[in-house]
């Protein structure tokens, strides 16, 4: 699919006086395209820029980084709800992170001849990451066979937001789907309100809690080894799916106090939605995890 974007000055206040308002100019990327409507009917604006996705980058050696998430509603109309690929990128940032933190740590440990992936680091996360290189290079392969080197920054948190380096192939590259030798494992889910999560190997439900009117996660972590077939793995994850299942429906709005969006909003429109409280919880609801000891 055509990848439509150019770059375009954006202007943020900094201050203001009585006598002048002083900006910073600063250079941005205006992406259209994918699932982003093209119309426009205002003069003199560039065709799709009025609902672009813009992208305020980060310059890393030279190269322009930005963050590509869930959270962002451009991002998501532009890859069509489907992160597949930003999750299947995260994932492969991740495991070349630790790779590179094993390297690091054997380097370190006089008494380690060999990079074991799976021992332990003999230095603290946080002071091996100082560590990396300020960008790394992950290989991606996608279901049409192409294969693309793509520069991405590292984190230290599995959980950490993608951030890639902004091109017209790698925005072409989030658009396909990866290839199925090395996409994320997804089990199918017949609970209505459980989602898998592959990065942590865990299935979870988004519930509100009446007590503390917040929007809280409740998650179990599966435990799907590789040695473990295909049904096992998928009656293991049903079994998961269940329990959190039955959570959902004893502990979801037990009190019918759960803020209603208003109704003359789209779901579709950014800026529709949530009450105050809902919208205060959807800013920390990735800290409202709570995990249900053990694994299944």
């Amino acid at each position: 699919m055509q990848v439509l974007w150019f770059e375009h000055w954006c202007i943020e206040p900094l201050a203001f006086t009585m006598s002048q308002q002083p900006c910073l100019i600063q250079n941005v990327f205006a992406v259209t395209g994918g699932g982003i409507s093209l119309d426009s009917d205002v003069d003199h604006v560039p065709q799709g820029s009025r609902h672009a996705w813009i992208i305020t980058p980060t310059e890393v050696n030279g190269k322009r980084f930005g963050e590509i998430f869930h959270g962002n509603h451009y991002c998501r109309k532009y890859v069509g709800g489907k992160f597949a690929m930003v999750d299947h990128m995260r994932e492969l940032r991740n495991i070349r992170v630790m790779e590179l933190m094993h390297e690091l740590s054997a380097a370190a440990d006089p008494n380690q001849e060999t990079v074991l992936a799976d021992c332990p680091l003999s230095l603290p996360k946080q002071e091996l990451f100082e560590e990396l290189p300020p960008i790394i290079t992950i290989k991606d392969k996608t279901m049409s066979s192409m294969v693309a080197e793509v520069s991405v920054l590292p984190d230290w948190r599995v959980k950490g937001v993608l951030k890639l380096e902004i091109t017209r192939t790698n925005l072409d590259l989030l658009l396909e789907q990866p290839s199925a030798a090395t996409a994320p494992w997804t089990p199918p889910i017949e609970q209505p309100d459980v989602r898998w999560r592959a990065y942590t190997n865990s299935v979870y439900c988004s519930y509100w809690d009446s007590r503390k009117s917040r929007q809280r996660l409740r998650a179990i972590k599966v435990d799907v080894s590789s040695e473990m077939g295909e049904e096992d793995k998928r009656e293991a994850v049903n079994r998961a799916a269940c329990e959190i299942q039955a959570f959902y429906e004893t502990h979801h709005n037990q009190t019918g106090n759960m803020p209603k969006k208003r109704g003359h909003e789209s779901d579709e429109d950014e800026s529709a939605a949530q009450s105050d409280a809902v919208r205060k919880a959807s800013r920390t609801s990735g800290e409202e995890t709570e995990k249900i000891t053990g694994s299944m």
